[in-house]
């Protein structure tokens, strides 16, 4: 299959696939399953569809997936009754009633029967929209279900189709079509561009600009990084700090930060020196609030400040001068933006904590909140994961926020591993293996996952997951984590509780055991103390507790229904690091 062999490997290995759910609708989910380490294949009920005899399995498609007993790959039915018995070198998922494989050097796509429909290619990839990238010696190009080169066009490197365009390279450049074969981004970039409604951020001789469409530059070429454009900002980083640029007026707020996120509303929350802030595009608000509170509240000499932020010292004396024209400074530093930092400032006091991130609640709905805070959350992490650290993740929707927030441009090549099971009654996208899967694969980092649930039928099944030696690897990384990410579940809506997987007695001996929430998917009490029920001793993974003397817990979470499983979470001293709201700083600074 050529230089694209690769794609295969990433396509089929079994990491990928752990507890993804089916993409097609209609269809029952599947889960890959591990026994005498083998796997197999389970459905949603928990029936085993394919035995778990296999050193790998693909992923499950159009009622089939490939797996590999030897050397070699087969097929299985989904119903548990077929098999394709002919054996390949390496095989992908059918689409459409086609998948690509490879055999004794032969290239090309097979039926649901094994045989031959199409050879003679350098390299195949699975169908997708209608369409599948194949390779010969003269190129590469795209074929129709047909097997007809769709364009009358060969490239130098292609991607799949994704909603409506794909990546193509021609004379060493990237460019972009459609799905007629026409070009709608320029074939000028030196990688692979990002596309979006208000431009295409590319690279050429080595620096960041944008363009538009018909190749009218937009910004410069001469930036060291830029993300996607929003509400028609864009954030450029300097080398050493990012900022932002108005596309038509140029810069427009300076680089003074370590972390930003792209514009929405109006606003771009911000993160310097540990500090949560929300940038207001119209004005100087922030950044004279910031220099003020600095001068004023920490009493920092000015050449400090500019030390600081990477600016002149006379530009820290005019942001002085016009705080005060401008009212900000009074008597006291007078903007709703002085409470975060004043709050994170109590906060780390009260509660010793490391590091204190407090985002406004700008948000009106509870995902909007869990979206701020995943945007807060991974901005953590970009500043303090480094290569070849180990970070470890729970489950859950505000684990999800954060690993939704984490973009691809960040290549961070730490190990992910999940701190409980992942295979289970779960959603998939909150399974804590499919997050991690999520998170590795962003970051570029690799994957551990736990093939055990979540949840065991009970202590003697926990005890033996627990023995498994693959799941003892798996927890031995997470002693050994830098970071773990967790959050906090109120009582009535913890996702155990959604889902089912806490019992009615359960439920009831924690309300009487004075369980008020969980912190870390373990319940604890008023007091942040762990209440002794049944149900932690089904729980497949380390205790909360005892990772606390072992790695930095980092703890996001927010929103008024979770106050007293937060208040519990510091008075207990279980986090290390606390990302939240203001309305939460306020409730846990007036409520000991």
């Amino acid at each position: 299959m050529g230089r694209k062999k690769y794609i295969f490997i990433v396509i089929l290995v079994i990491l990928f696939f752990v507890s993804v759910q089916l993409l097609f609708s209609g269809e029952p989910r599947f889960y890959p399953m591990i026994q005498n380490h083998h796997v197999g294949i389970i459905n949603q009920r928990g029936e085993v569809v394919v035995e778990p005899k296999y050193l790998e399995v693909g992923k499950p498609s159009d009622g089939w997936v490939a797996v590999r007993e030897s050397s070699q790959w087969e097929y299985q039915s989904l119903s548990g009754k077929e098999t394709i018995e002919v054996k390949f070198d390496q095989a992908g998922p059918f689409v459409n009633g086609l998948a690509p494989a490879n055999k004794n050097e032969m290239n090309g796509f097979i039926d649901e029967t094994g045989n031959w429909v199409k050879t003679g290619f350098s390299f195949v990839d699975a169908f997708s929209e209608g369409f599948a990238v194949v390779g010969s010696e003269t190129g590469v190009y795209f074929v129709n279900e047909k097997f007809e080169n769709q364009f009358q066009s060969q490239f130098e490197d292609a991607g799949a189709f994704q909603d409506g365009e794909a990546p193509v390279k021609r004379n060493n450049r990237w460019g972009v079509i459609n799905h007629l074969g026409e070009q709608i981004v320029p074939f000028r970039f030196e990688e692979m561009p990002l596309i979006g409604k208000e431009g295409i951020v590319g690279v050429m001789n080595g620096r960041y600009g944008m363009m538009d469409p018909s190749g009218i530059e937009l910004i410069p070429f001469h930036y060291e990084r830029l993300l996607p454009m929003s509400e028609n900002r864009i954030g450029y980083y300097d080398g050493q700090k990012w900022g932002f640029l108005d596309a038509q007026n140029g810069v427009a707020i300076p680089a003074l930060y370590t972390s930003v996120t792209p514009f929405q509303d109006g606003r771009a929350y911000v993160i310097e020196d540990g500090l949560g802030l929300v940038i207001d595009w119209n004005n100087r608000e922030l950044f004279l609030t910031k220099v003020a509170y600095m001068y004023y509240n920490d009493e920092l000499p000015q050449k400090d400040i500019a030390k600081l932020l990477n600016i002149s010292r006379p530009t820290v004396s005019r942001a002085i001068q016009e705080a005060k024209e401008k009212g900000i400074v009074r008597i006291e530093i007078t903007t709703s933006t002085f409470h975060q930092f004043d709050y994170e400032k109590q906060l780390r006091e009260k509660y010793n904590l490391d590091g204190i991130v407090v985002v406004p609640n700008i948000a009106q709905t509870d995902q909007g909140l869990k979206r701020q805070l995943g945007e807060a959350a991974a901005s953590y992490l970009y500043e303090h994961v480094r290569d070849g650290m180990i970070l470890g993740m729970s489950m859950g929707t505000t684990i999800k926020a954060v690993v939704d927030a984490i973009d691809n441009d960040h290549t961070i090549r730490c190990e992910v591993v999940p701190i409980l099971g992942g295979v289970g009654n779960i959603d998939s996208d909150l399974h804590a293996n499919e997050l991690c899967r999520r998170t590795a694969k962003k970051l570029g980092g690799e994957i551990y996952p736990l093939y055990v649930p979540a949840v065991a039928a009970g202590e003697f099944e926990r005890e033996i997951f627990l023995k498994d030696d693959m799941v003892k690897q798996v927890f031995e990384k997470v002693e050994h984590a830098n970071f773990v990410l967790i959050s906090a579940g109120h009582l009535e809506t913890s996702t155990f509780l959604n889902i089912g997987a806490v019992t009615k007695d359960e439920a009831e001996e924690m309300k009487s055991k004075g369980a008020i929430g969980d912190i870390g998917n373990w319940f604890v009490d008023q007091e942040g103390r762990p209440v002794d029920v049944s149900f932690h001793r089904r729980l497949v993974g380390p205790s909360i507790f005892s990772l606390k003397a072992k790695t930095k817990l980092v703890f996001v979470a927010g929103g008024e229904l979770k106050h007293e499983a937060i208040r519990a979470a510091l008075r207990g001293g279980i986090p290390d690091v606390v990302i939240t709201d203001e309305a939460t700083a306020e409730y846990l600074l007036t409520n000991v």
